[in-house]
């Protein structure tokens, strides 16, 4: 996880010198094409079909080692005795963790070439720990959709009706924030909480609109939970028997009338 965490804080540190060493004009332009990036989901289509094309041979071994350590191992066992069969066992225990490491190290240079120390570290656990040797395959995919947003990521990999759920969620807390939207009363900061939460919206808006997705549609009001509900809260949803007030849970959230509710 702390590997994961300094790649993408490697990333946003070039990205923001890249924004700072640019000319005023090509700042903007620069910080919306990182995030239409981010959007990028035939980029994710292509990223899924080649991580499964060049990481065949490695789920194949790996899917063996966990046959052979949970089900062979312990029938062999079982049927001959520990004493008999432990050096044959152990000898085919280091044939896969071995094949394994190796695949695994292959295939993290071609996907992540610049990460020598982490292949270094992952190739001398996967050699000596079989159980995590099983898991090579999830443990080369973990960093590789990390820069692209989780609504292009569910686009790609979720069934529609899961999508559209996430989607109406992630714009409901885009458009209606938690309160308070900066920590600090600093003009610069609130400055910067706008203006990044408005491009985004942006990017967001368009790339959902693409995806077939009305966006007005994904704010409209819940029906009455009963006859007693007037008002809701528009991030999370909760309904309210008063006609005015805020939502505690949305650190303040102003509520919006039911539609129902014509009273």
């Amino acid at each position: 996880m702390r590997a994961l965490e300094r790649r993408i804080a490697a990333r946003l540190a070039q990205t923001l010198r890249q924004v700072r060493d640019g000319r005023k004009p090509e700042r903007e332009k620069l910080i919306r094409q990182t995030l239409n990036q981010g959007f990028d989901t035939s980029r994710i289509a292509q990223q899924r079909e080649e991580f499964k094309t060049r990481t065949s041979n490695l789920r194949f071994v790996t899917n063996a080692l966990f046959i052979y350590l949970f089900i062979v191992s312990p029938l062999v066992i079982w049927r001959f005795g520990f004493h008999q069969c432990w050096p044959l066992l152990l000898a085919a225990l280091l044939v896969l963790t071995c094949t394994t490491a190796i695949l695994f190290r292959r295939a993290h240079k071609i996907f992540y070439p610049a990460a020598e120390d982490d292949r270094f570290t992952h190739f001398v656990i996967i050699l000596l720990s079989p159980v995590t040797a099983i898991r090579a395959c999830d443990v080369l995919s973990r960093p590789l959709f990390e820069a692209y947003h989780p609504l292009a990521m569910a686009r790609v990999f979720c069934p529609t009706e899961a999508f559209k759920a996430l989607a109406r969620r992630y714009w409901r807390e885009l458009l209606y924030p938690a309160l308070p939207l900066c920590p600090r009363e600093d003009p610069v900061a609130l400055e910067t909480e706008r203006y990044s939460r408005a491009i985004l919206q942006d990017a967001a808006g368009r790339f959902l609109k693409l995806s077939g997705i009305d966006t007005d549609a994904l704010i409209q009001p819940p029906p009455a939970a009963d006859d007693s509900c007037l008002s809701y809260c528009p991030r999370c949803l909760a309904q309210f028997t008063t006609c005015e007030g805020t939502c505690a849970d949305c650190g303040g959230l102003a509520l919006s009338p039911l539609l129902s509710a014509g009273r």
